[in-house]
């Protein structure tokens, strides 16, 4: 269980659900889980799917009407900004 979990941090997944718990894992949690999740080990291996999300933008060469009323667009400044602000909220003061 600790080789797979080690192997998946370092293909860079990550958790990103919303909502999931921010804090540490106690060590019963993870002995549960532990246990758990051999009843799943087949021919000495344990399985793990995950998702790989990929995102492409591209801007046009001219500044394009956009309707922001919908809330279908997000300006990359935006998107800028808003990095920024959580990047700052991690920090210590």
């Amino acid at each position: 269980m600790r080789r797979l979990a080690a192997d998946l941090k370092a293909t860079g997944a990550h958790n990103a659900t919303v909502g999931r718990a921010k804090g540490l894992t106690g060590r019963r949690q993870y002995a549960a889980l532990q246990t758990a999740y051999e009843a799943f080990r087949q021919e000495g291996r344990l399985p793990a799917t995950y998702e790989v999300v990929f995102g492409h933008a591209w801007s046009p060469g001219a500044p394009a009407a956009r309707n922001s009323q919908d809330g279908s667009t997000v300006s990359l400044d935006d998107v800028k900004r808003q990095l920024r602000a959580r990047r700052r909220v991690g920090r210590a003061p």
